[in-house]
């Protein structure tokens, strides 16, 4: 049970400080799901980018994982101590359902606690990429202190594979112990749940319910159930969610034409980018479709595919 409650708290940190960061930033509620979708973006970028370039000039990686986790506690806290002194702030984590919602946010609710135990808990021997690949490579980060060649398993922390999974699971074998990441691969379902939640919304405004039933339906697909139970430390969850969030961060910066949407398009693909070369693809085939757009809109490709590099 300890296990399972610092598995929690890793995946807590991992992301709520971001949602905090951009409801602060924006002035949107804590629960807005424009925050939960950009903060968890935000906080995986921060720590993607510095973790490469601490990794990359010294050997100091463990030593960065510490003060990230220190900022990220500092953050969680401050807000709920501020929360707790101002009562009335509380408001914000008041739903407004209808009767007909109720059911659904209901079985929400227990397919992600679901979601959450089968990640917990099933064998990871199942999972051969992560044990030959994605855990050696974290513990030689580990062991080398950066992306450096390690003697660990005679494995390499080079830069040689995209390194978004592994590193997440360096800051937690560096910090929080041996299986404290098994839920880090769960704040990445989140994330994709609410950008179907928000997509869901943006195409049937009058159909609250739909909704909902979209996020529910998404849970129960064959294809997310096998990948939480046999492939949930493999780079595809990552890969899925991040690429959700450019197409939707994407298609809000054609709408609104606003520059955080320009911003988090870029960041998503980064992130996606990160997680699995395969996204490069991606890449390529956006900077080509916003060509039949005006300047302003083909700026979007180019940046997006330029940030990374």
């Amino acid at each position: 049970m300890s296990s399972f409650l610092l598995e929690i708290v890793f995946a807590f940190l991992s992301a709520f400080p971001g949602i905090v960061v951009v409801s602060k930033l924006f002035r949107w509620r804590i629960m807005d799901a424009r925050s939960v979708i950009l903060g968890i973006l935000l906080w995986d970028f921060l720590f993607a980018s510095l973790s490469i370039v601490v990794g990359c000039t010294s050997s100091f990686l463990n030593y960065f994982f510490y003060v990230f986790t220190g900022a990220s506690v500092v953050i969680s806290v401050w807000w709920l101590v501020k929360k707790l002194a101002q009562k009335r702030d509380l408001k914000s984590f008041r739903f407004a359902l209808s009767v007909p919602e109720l059911p659904l946010v209901s079985l929400i609710v227990v397919l992600l606690v679901f979601v959450a135990l089968v990640m917990a808990f099933h064998p990871m021997f199942v999972e051969d990429d992560a044990l030959w690949f994605y855990f050696p490579y974290a513990k030689g980060l580990v062991s080398s202190g950066g992306f450096w060649p390690s003697a660990f398993f005679a494995f390499s922390a080079e830069l040689t594979k995209m390194p978004l999974m592994s590193t997440y699971y360096a800051w937690g074998l560096s910090v929080f112990g041996t299986e404290s990441f098994r839920l880090i691969p769960f704040t990445f379902i989140m994330l994709v749940l609410f950008v179907v939640y928000k997509i869901s919304q943006e195409l049937i405004p009058n159909r609250r319910e739909i909704s909902y039933v979209a996020p529910a339906v998404f849970l129960t697909l064959p294809v997310i159930l096998v990948s939480v139970s046999l492939y949930a430390f493999y780079v595809d969850l990552p890969l899925m969610a991040f690429t959700a969030a450019s197409v939707f961060c994407s298609i809000t910066a054609l709408k609104y034409n606003e520059a955080k949407w320009y911003f988090f398009a870029g960041v998503s693909v980064v992130l996606s980018i990160l997680s699995k070369e395969d996204f490069i693809a991606f890449v390529i085939s956006l900077c080509i479709i916003s060509l039949q757009f005006s300047k302003k809109y083909r700026v979007l490709g180019f940046l997006s595919a330029a940030v990374p590099f």
